[in-house]
C-alpha cells in the first residue's frame, strides 16, 4: 500500500514538474525575451522553486542520480564556475546575477532531461516550443502591419517582435523553424503535417523580415546539415517538406516587404494568411505522396539539390536583371526624408566621369528641391568623402549630366538619391555613368522590381568590411585585451560589460561582446571555457550515441533535429549576444537536456560520480537553490521598493521615499544606486529641514560606495558630486579623476570631471584661496592633453562636446587671468566665454568649432595653427581677389544684451583692412557688429569691441567672423578671444 502511494506521489510531482517546465518553454519570449533583470528575478524564483521541489521529491530515492554522466558534471561545473567568480568578481551584483541565470538553465536541463525520458512528453514540450514561435512571429508581423502596438517590435523597418533585437530573434526563429520541421515530418496525421507546415511558414517569413545577415548566411549550411544527419529513409521527404516550405514562404516574405512602407493592414495580413494556407495545403498534398518519397533514392536529392541550386541562380539573376523606375514622393506636410543609395566598384580613382540622369519631377514654391543627388566616394575603410551634390529642382528639363572627379583614395563609388520636401515627388528614369568621352561605362539599377529595397541594401552591405563586421572584430580585439588580463578564472560574470571601456579601441557603446565565446572567456577565464568546450563536445558525442543506437527512425529524426537546433544557436551566438537573452537560453538547455535523456546510462560514466550523487549531495543543492530562491526574491522585492520610492518622490512624500529607499537598499545591497539615492535624499531632507542627523546617515551610506563602483565611471561621477555637496573635496576630486580613467573614451566623463573640478574651483575663488585654485586649475587643464593622448592612440577620435569645449576656455582663461587680471570689462560684467584656438577635440585636423568660407569669386583664406612661448594662435592669410572669413561657430548671446568682446591680435594685412563681426543668422539684421581692427607687426595687441544684441536673435547661436578683404599679402594672428557679458 506504502509503495503504491510513493508511485502516485511521485506521478504527480512529476505531472507538476513537466507543467512548470511546459511554462517555462512558453512565456519567457513574451517578456522581452528575458534580457531584463525585471523579468528574470521573477522567473528565477519560479525556475528555483520547481527545482527545489524535483529534488527533494528525490531526496530518498536512492536510483535517481544527479549527475550520472560526464555531461551532467561539466554542465553544473559550468554553473559553478559562474558561483565562484562572485568571490572575485570585477562587479558583484552582475556576477551574482549571471550566477543566477546559469543556475536556472541548469534547472531547465536536469528536468528536461529526467522528465523527457519518453515521446509522448518531449513532442509536448516541442510542439509548445513550436507554438511559441509561431506567436512570437505573429506579434512581428502585427507590428510591423500596426495592428497592435507592442513596444520595440518592430523598429527601422526590421521585425524584432518580442525579443525587442532582430538578430536574435533570427536565431530563435531558424531553431524554432526546425524543431517544427521535424515534428512535422514525425506526425503520421496529414492535417497535423499541413498544420505545421502553414506555421512552419509564418515563421520562416518572419525569419526572412529580420533581416539579419548573419543568419541568413548560416541558415543554409544548417539546413544542409540536417538533410544530411536525418535518416536515408525519410531524407527525401523531409528534404521535400523542407524546400517546399521556403520556396513558398520566401515570395510571401518578399511580398510583404514591397507592401510594408504603405502598410495596407488587409494587403499585408492576407499576404501572411496566404502564405500561410498555401504552405499548409503544399504540405497536405504532398504528405499524400509520402510513400512515393521513400521510393526514391538519396542520388536523386543530390540531383533535385542541384537542379534547386541552378534554378535558384537562374531565378536570382532574373530578379537582380528586372529593374524598373525609381518614384520618390512626398505626399505629406511635413519634411519627410527617403533615400536609396546605389554602390558600385567598377569605377577608376583620379578620373574624370559623368552622371548622366533622366527624371520627371514635381515641386512646390516652398520647396528649395524636390530631388537630390549625392555623389561620394569610399575608401578601403568605408570612410565617405562627398564629391558633388546637385539639386534638382527644375521640372521643364528631364536630364542633367553631371560631372565628378574621383579621388586617388577611393575604392567605391556611392550615389544616393533623394526626397524630402512636403508635397514633392520624383521619378529617376535612368542613371548612367559614363567617362569623360560619355561612353557607357555603368547604368545604376534604381528600382528592382522584384526585390524589396531593404532585402537589396541587407544583402549589398554584407561584407568583412560593413560597419557591423568591423565593429564585431574590433569588440572581439578588444575582448582579448581583458582575457589577457583575466585570463585563467576570468572576471567574473558581467564583466565585459564592467571592463569593456577601460579596454575599448574607440568610443563605441555595447554592453555585450557580440561574441557567446568570447563572453564567456572573459567572465570564467580558460578554465571555464575549456569545461564549456569539453561539454559540448560531450554533448554531442552523446547525441551521436543516442543517434546510433536508436532502433527506429522518429527517435533518430528527433536526436538530429535537437541537435541541429542547438548548433544553430550556437553558431550565430559566437558572432552576436542571442545568448544573453535567456528566452532563446531556455530552449538551447532544453534542447541539450532532451538529447542526453537519449544517453546510453552505461556509457561514460564518471567513478567519482557515485560518491556525490547521495542525499548530501541533493541536500546541498536544495539548500543552494533555496538561498537564491531568498536571494533573487530579496532582490525583486527591493526593486519594488525602489520603485514605490521613485513614486513616493514624485507624489513629495518623502517620509515614505527614506522608508521605501531603506528597504530596497537593505534588500538589493550589491546595488549601489539605491544608497547613493538615499544619501541624496537624506541630503535633500537636511537643506529642507535643517537636520545635521540626516547628514551623518548620509555620510554613512557613502563610506563603502567607491569600492563598491570601482570600475562604474557613471556612478563614481555621481558619488563625486555628492562628496562636493558634502565638503568632501579630496574624495570628490579623486572619484573624478578615476572616472576618466576607468573610461577615457567617452567624451562626456571629461566633461563632468571639468565641470566637477569648476565648481571647487569656484568655491576656493569666492573663498579667496587662489593657491589652491591655481593648482586645481593647473591640474584641470591636463585634460587638453588627455584628449589628444587619447585621439592618438584611438581607432576613433573621441566625440566633439561643445560644453566641454565652453568649459575648457573658461579653465584656460582662469589659468591666465586669476592673478594679473589682464581684462577689466568692469564690475557690471561677468565672464561669458573663451576661446583659445588649441583643441581639436574631434581629431578631425580642423580647430574645433571653426571653418572657413571663402568668395566664389576668388577668396583664398588660408590659416595655420601655431605655438609660441606654449601658448596656440592662429595665422590667416588671404592674398585672393575676393573676400575671405574664419569663423567661430556656436557662441551663445542672449537676445538685448550689451557685451564686451576683447581679441588679441598683431599682424601685417594693412591694405584693405581686418574686420571682425559678430553674427547671427535669425535676426533681420544678421550682422550685429563690424568692427575694423587696427593690426600690430611685432607686439600683441588686445581690441576691445563692445555691442549690444539686437532683440531678435532668441535662443539661437551666434557666430564670430574674422574677416579679410583679399588682395593683400600679409598675415592677421589671433590669439585669443574673451567674451564678457552686462549682468544685473
Amino acid at each position: 500500500m506504502a509503495k503504491t502511494k510513493t508511485i502516485k506521489k511521485n506521478s504527480t510531482i512529476e505531472i507538476i514538474m513537466f507543467v512548470g517546465l511546459c511554462i517555462l518553454m512558453f512565456f519567457p519570449p513574451f517578456f522581452r525575451g528575458l534580457f531584463f533583470e525585471r523579468e528574470l528575478l521573477p522567473t528565477h524564483i519560479f525556475s528555483f522553486a520547481l527545482g527545489i521541489i524535483w529534488i527533494l521529491s528525490k531526496y530518498k530515492d536512492k536510483e535517481y542520480k544527479l549527475f550520472s554522466t560526464y555531461v551532467d558534471g561539466l554542465a553544473a561545473g559550468l554553473v559553478l564556475m559562474y558561483l565562484i567568480s562572485i568571490l572575485y568578481a570585477v562587479n558583484s551584483r552582475l556576477a551574482i546575477l549571471e550566477a543566477l541565470k546559469y543556475v536556472n538553465y541548469f534547472i531547465i536541463y536536469i528536468l528536461a532531461r529526467d522528465l523527457l525520458q519518453d515521446n509522448k512528453k518531449r513532442t509536448i514540450i516541442l510542439n509548445i516550443i513550436a507554438l511559441t514561435g509561431t506567436l512570437v512571429a505573429l506579434v512581428g508581423l502585427g507590428s510591423a502591419i500596426g495592428t497592435w502596438d507592442y513596444n520595440g517590435a518592430y523598429v527601422g523597418g526590421r521585425i524584432n517582435s518580442t525579443f525587442q533585437y532582430p538578430n536574435t530573434l533570427a536565431s530563435y526563429l531558424a531553431a524554432v523553424f526546425i524543431l517544427a520541421m521535424g515534428l512535422l515530418i514525425i506526425y503520421k496525421n496529414k492535417l497535423i503535417k499541413g498544420l505545421y507546415g502553414a506555421l512552419s511558414s509564418i515563421m520562416f517569413l518572419t525569419f526572412i523580415l529580420t533581416y539579419s545577415r548573419g543568419m541568413w548566411l548560416m541558415f543554409p549550411f544548417v539546413i544542409l546539415a540536417y538533410i544530411f544527419l536525418i535518416p536515408n529513409k525519410i531524407k527525401m521527404q523531409s528534404f521535400i517538406y523542407i524546400i517546399a516550405n521556403i520556396i513558398i514562404s520566401t515570395p510571401g516574405a518578399l511580398l510583404f516587404a514591397q507592401y510594408i512602407e504603405n502598410k495596407p493592414p488587409l494587403i499585408l495580413w492576407a499576404v501572411v494568411i496566404i502564405t500561410a494556407m498555401a504552405a499548409g495545403i503544399i504540405t497536405y498534398l504532398l504528405s499524400l505522396l509520402e510513400d512515393k518519397f521513400v521510393e526514391l533514392n538519396n542520388k536523386r536529392l543530390i540531383i533535385a539539390l542541384a537542379i534547386i541550386a541552378i534554378l535558384g541562380g537562374f531565378a536570382t539573376a532574373f530578379a537582380i536583371n528586372q529593374t524598373a523606375s525609381l518614384t520618390m514622393a512626398n505626399n505629406t506636410e511635413e519634411i519627410k526624408y527617403s533615400s536609396v543609395i546605389r554602390e558600385t566598384g567598377e569605377i577608376e580613382p583620379l578620373k574624370d566621369y559623368l552622371l548622366e540622369v533622366s527624371y520627371e519631377g514635381k515641386g512646390t514654391e516652398e520647396s528649395k528641391f524636390f530631388g537630390r543627388i549625392f555623389i561620394q566616394a569610399l575608401d578601403e575603410d568605408r570612410k565617405v568623402s562627398t564629391l558633388k551634390v546637385v539639386d534638382i529642382n527644375d521640372s521643364e528639363n528631364n536630364s542633367m549630366l553631371i560631372d565628378f572627379k574621383t579621388p586617388e583614395t577611393m575604392s567605391n563609388l556611392r550615389l544616393i538619391f533623394i526626397n524630402q520636401y512636403p508635397k514633392t515627388s520624383i521619378t529617376f528614369n535612368q542613371a548612367n555613368i559614363l567617362d569623360e568621352n560619355k561612353e557607357l561605362i555603368k547604368s545604376i539599377p534604381l528600382k528592382y522590381k522584384y526585390i524589396p529595397e531593404q532585402i537589396v541594401s541587407r544583402i549589398s552591405s554584407i561584407n568583412l568590411e560593413g560597419y557591423s563586421a568591423g565593429a564585431r572584430l574590433t569588440f572581439y580585439k578588444d575582448a582579448f585585451k581583458i582575457i589577457k588580463d583575466y585570463p585563467i578564472l576570468g572576471s567574473g560574470g558581467g564583466g565585459w560589460l564592467t571592463l569593456y571601456k577601460a579596454y575599448q579601441s574607440y568610443g563605441y557603446n555595447s554592453t555585450q561582446a557580440h561574441n557567446y565565446i568570447m563572453q564567456l572567456w572573459i567572465e570564467i577565464g580558460t578554465v571555464g571555457l575549456v569545461m564549456f568546450s569539453a561539454f559540448i563536445l560531450l554533448l554531442l558525442y552523446i547525441a551521436y550515441g543516442g543517434y546510433r543506437a536508436a532502433k527506429d527512425i522518429s527517435t533518430k529524426l528527433v536526436i538530429s533535429t535537437l541537435a541541429i537546433a542547438t548548433i544553430s544557436i550556437f553558431l550565430h551566438a559566437a558572432i552576436d549576444f542571442d545568448l544573453s537573452l535567456a528566452a532563446l537560453t531556455f530552449v538551447l538547455w532544453a534542447c541539450m537536456g532532451i538529447l542526453v535523456s537519449f544517453s546510453n546510462k552505461n556509457k561514460l560514466k564518471l567513478p567519482i560520480l557515485n560518491k556525490i550523487n547521495g542525499k548530501w549531495c541533493k541536500g546541498a543543492l536544495i539548500a543552494g537553490l533555496t538561498i537564491l530562491l531568498i536571494i533573487s526574491s530579496s532582490f525583486k522585492l527591493g526593486s519594488s521598493y525602489a520603485q514605490k520610492a521613485i513614486q513616493s518622490f514624485k507624489d513629495k512624500n518623502y517620509s515614505d521615499v527614506i522608508e521605501y529607499f531603506h528597504k530596497a537598499a537593505k534588500l538589493y545591497p550589491v546595488k549601489p544606486e539605491y544608497r547613493l539615492d538615499l544619501a541624496n535624499i537624506y541630503i535633500s531632507n537636511s537643506k529642507r529641514t535643517n537636520k545635521k542627523e540626516d547628514i551623518k546617515k548620509a555620510q554613512e551610506l557613502l563610506d563603502n560606495l567607491p569600492k563598491q563602483v570601482k570600475y562604474n565611471a557613471r556612478l563614481k561621477l555621481k558619488v563625486a558630486n555628492v562628496f562636493i555637496t558634502l565638503g568632501q573635496i579630496d574624495k570628490a576630486l579623486e572619484l573624478l579623476d578615476e572616472a576618466t580613467k576607468v573610461e577615457p573614451l567617452t567624451i562626456e566623463n571629461h566633461l563632468y570631471k571639468t565641470e566637477g573640478y569648476v565648481a571647487v574651483i569656484n568655491r576656493h575663488i569666492r573663498n579667496k584661496n587662489m593657491d589652491k585654485a591655481q593648482q586645481l586649475i593647473e591640474q584641470l587643464l591636463t585634460i587638453k592633453d588627455d584628449i589628444n593622448n587619447i585621439n592618438e592612440k584611438s581607432l576613433k577620435p573621441l566625440k566633439f562636446n561643445n560644453d566641454l569645449l565652453s568649459r575648457l576656455g573658461y579653465i584656460q582663461y582662469l589659468y591666465e587671468n586669476l592673478k594679473d587680471r589682464k581684462y577689466n570689462p568692469g564690475k557690471n560684467y561677468a565672464f561669458k566665454y573663451a576661446y583659445y584656438f588649441d583643441i581639436d577635440m574631434d581629431y578631425n585636423r580642423i580647430l574645433d568649432n571653426t571653418n572657413i568660407w571663402n568668395s566664389s569669386k576668388g577668396g583664398n583664406l588660408q590659416h595655420e595653427t601655431r605655438k609660441e612661448n606654449q601658448n596656440s594662435f592662429i595665422t590667416l592669410t588671404n592674398d585672393g581677389e575676393e573676400i575671405g572669413m574664419f569663423r567661430l561657430h556656436k557662441m551663445e548671446l542672449r537676445p538685448n544684451t550689451s557685451y564686451k568682446l576683447f581679441v588679441k591680435t598683431r599682424g601685417t594685412y594693412l591694405e584693405k583692412g581686418f574686420r571682425i563681426e559678430i553674427y547671427n543668422s535669425k535676426s533681420e539684421n544678421k550682422t550685429q557688429v563690424i568692427e575694423n581692427i587696427k593690426l600690430t607687426q611685432e607686439d600683441w595687441s588686445i581690441s576691445t569691441i563692445e555691442f549690444k544684441t539686437n532683440p531678435d536673435i532668441g535662443d539661437s547661436l551666434s557666430e564670430i567672423r574674422f574677416r579679410l578683404e583679399g588682395k593683400d599679402s600679409g598675415y592677421v594672428d589671433v590669439g585669443e578671444v574673451v567674451l564678457f557679458e552686462e549682468v544685473e
